[in-house]
C-alpha cells in the first residue's frame, strides 16, 4: 500500500509505502507525529470507530466497515426493485451463462460486466470510496483531538488535505480530499472499470417456474457477494489491527490503574468524539483503553519475542497478578525483588507497553507504531532494542516506527546489513522488507516535505541527518579543544 499526503499540517508532501519495518527518521517538528497519526487513522477509518480492545481478522470473518456496508446496503435496497424489475430476466440469463455446471466463486473485472450489472457496480464502488473518505475526516480529527480545519497544512490553510491511496493487488487508487466540513473522493472511472471482483455466484439458481420471483432473490445473492468482496478484497490492508505507542507511554501505563477504577466506579467509556479538544487526543485514549482491556490471561505468539527483550534489556521480566481493581497489577521483578510498576525506572515504564502487547494482545499480521523506541534507554540498551524490533518483523510482525537516535538507527542498519551473512540468526532484515524516510524541515517556513532513503544490504539506511550533526559536534569540540590550548 503506497499512501501520498499533501498539505497536512507541517507536510507539504509526503509519499510512502508501507514496509514490514517502516522508519521515519528527521528533525523535531518535522510531522513524523502527524504521518504516523493519519496513517493510524485511516485504519481507524475502515473499522467504523476506534477498537475498545484489539481487532484483527483473525477473529474471524466479517471485518470490513459495518458503516461502510449499511451505506452500500441502503443504496443497494432503495434501487433493489426497480432494479430487478428492469433487469431481472437478463440477470438470470447471464448467471447462467457465466455459472455453467460450476457454479462458486468468479473473479470478474467490472468493465467486463453486461452493460446492466455495470451501474450498480460503479455506484458501488463510488459509494465505499464516499463513505472511507468520511470515516477518514472523522478518524483524524479523533486521534488529533482537533477540528480538521486545525490540521490542514500551515503553508496553505485556505485549501484542504489531499490524501491518496494506491494499491497494488487488486490494482486501484483513491483520491481524497479533506477540508473543514468538506469531504470529496474519487477513484477513476477506468480504474473502477479494471476492478476484478471475486463474485461468488448463486450455487443453485432458483428455478424460472414454480419460485416466486427468482429474480429478486438472484440479484440479493450477487449483491451481496460483491459488497462483500469489494470491502475485503479492496480494503484488505486496512483490515489488520493497527496499535499506536504514543510517546509518553510510559506515563499513561502508570496512569491506566487511576483511570480503570474509576471508569468502573462511574461507568465510564473511555472515548475521545472527533475534534473536542478538551478531551484526550483518540490515540492516547485509545492506548489507555488498550491497556485496560488486553487479556492478560492469554499468552500470545509473540511471547517469545517479548522474553528475549526482557532478558536481554531489563535482566528480568514483567509480572501480571489479579488485582480489585479493573486493570491487574504489574510489576517488575529483577534478581529476587518485585518492584511496583509507578516505581519502576522509566526504562521499564517505557519498555513496558510494548512487552505486554507482544506478550498479551499483538499477533504476526498486525501493525504496531512506536513513537520514539529509544525513549529513556541507554544508548547500549538503544541496539538491543533495535534487535527486538528486526526479530518482531522476523515474526510477523508489521512495524512503523519514528526516532531521533543514530544509536538506534545504526543497530537497524546492521540488521540490514545481516541479512546476507550466516551469522544472521533472527535479528536481520531484508533490504526489501525496510522502508526508511526522511523528513526534511525547511526552517524559515516550518514545513517540511519526506524523501525516501536508499537501502542495500552493503550500505544498510542512510544516516546522513545524524552524521551532520555528527560532524557539526566533532568540529566545535576541536575548535574549543585548539582553542583552549592556544589560551595557555
Amino acid at each position: 500500500m503506497e499512501v501520498s499526503v499533501a498539505n497536512f499540517g507541517p507536510l507539504t508532501s509526503a509519499r510512502i509505502r508501507l514496509q514490514p519495518l517502516t522508519v521515519f527518521v528527521g528533525p523535531n517538528n518535522s510531522g513524523k507525529s502527524y504521518l504516523a497519526m493519519l496513517l493510524y487513522s485511516l485504519y481507524q477509518a475502515y473499522s467504523g470507530e476506534a477498537a475498545f480492545g484489539l481487532r484483527s481478522l483473525r477473529d474471524g470473518p466479517g471485518g470490513f466497515s459495518v458503516s461502510m456496508a449499511k451505506r452500500v446496503l441502503q443504496w443497494a435496497h432503495s434501487e433493489d426493485q426497480e432494479f430487478v424489475d428492469s433487469h431481472g430476466d437478463a440477470l438470470l440469463t447471464w448467471l447462467d451463462q457465466v455459472s455453467g455446471d460450476d457454479p462458486g466463486v468468479n473473479r470478474l473485472r467490472i468493465g467486463d460486466l453486461p452493460a446492466f450489472l455495470q451501474m450498480p457496480m460503479r455506484e458501488l464502488v463510488r459509494s465505499a470510496c464516499l463513505d472511507f473518505a468520511d470515516s477518514t475526516h472523522a478518524a483524524v480529527q479523533r486521534s488529533f483531538g482537533a477540528k480538521m480545519a486545525a490540521l490542514i497544512g500551515w503553508a496553505n490553510p485556505s485549501s484542504q488535505v489531499s490524501v491518496r491511496l494506491h494499491h497494488d493487488a487488486p490494482a486501484w487508487s483513491l483520491d481524497m480530499q479533506l477540508g473543514d466540513g468538506e469531504v470529496r473522493a474519487q477513484m477513476a472511472e477506468e480504474a473502477i472499470a479494471d476492478l476484478i471482483i471475486p463474485f461468488t455466484l448463486p450455487v443453485a439458481l432458483p428455478p424460472r417456474r414454480g419460485r416466486p420471483n427468482p429474480q429478486a432473490k438472484a440479484w440479493k445473492e450477487l449483491r451481496w457477494s460483491a459488497e462483500q468482496a469489494l470491502l475485503i478484497e479492496c480494503f484488505r490492508e486496512f483490515q489488520r489491527s493497527v496499535l499506536y505507542l504514543p510517546a509518553d507511554r510510559g506515563g499513561y501505563l502508570q496512569a491506566s490503574r487511576a483511570i480503570a477504577s474509576g471508569m468502573v466506579q462511574q461507568s465510564l467509556i473511555f472515548r475521545s468524539p472527533p475534534g473536542d479538544g478538551s478531551l484526550l487526543p483518540g490515540v492516547v485514549s485509545d492506548f489507555i483503553s488498550m491497556m485496560i482491556s488486553l487479556p492478560y490471561a492469554h499468552v500470545g505468539e509473540l511471547a517469545n519475542v517479548a522474553a528475549s527483550i526482557e532478558r536481554d534489556i531489563l535482566s528480568g521480566d514483567l509480572a501480571v497478578t489479579p488485582s480489585d481493581h479493573a486493570f491487574p497489577d504489574i510489576a517488575y521483578r529483577s534478581r529476587g525483588v518485585s518492584i511496583p510498576m509507578h516505581r519502576s525506572s522509566s526504562m521499564v515504564s517505557e519498555l513496558a507497553p510494548v512487552l505486554l502487547l507482544l506478550r498479551h494482545g499483538i499477533a504476526p499480521g498486525d501493525m504496531l507504531i512506536i513513537e520514539e523506541p529509544e525513549a529513556h534507554l541507554h544508548p547500549a540498551n538503544q541496539r538491543k532494542f533495535a534487535l527486538g524490533i528486526a526479530r518482531m518483523v522476523r515474526a510477523g510482525l508489521r512495524v512503523l516506527l519514528s526516532t531521533h537516535s543514530d544509536y538506534f538507527l545504526a543497530e537497524l542498519s546492521n540488521g540490514v546489513r545481516r541479512s546476507e551473512l550466516d551469522e544472521a540468526g533472527g535479528a536481520f532484515l531484508r533490504p526489501q522488507e525496510v522502508g526508511a524516510y526522511l523528513f526534511n524541515l525547511d526552517a524559515t517556513t516550518g514545513t517540511s516535505y519526506v524523501q525516501e532513503l536508499p537501502i542495500s544490504a552493503v550500505d544498510g539506511i542512510p544516516e546522513d541527518g545524524f552524521v551532520q550533526a555528527a560532524d557539526e559536534l566533532y568540529e566545535e569540540t576541536a575548535y574549543l579543544q585548539t582553542a583552549n590550548a592556544l589560551s595557555r
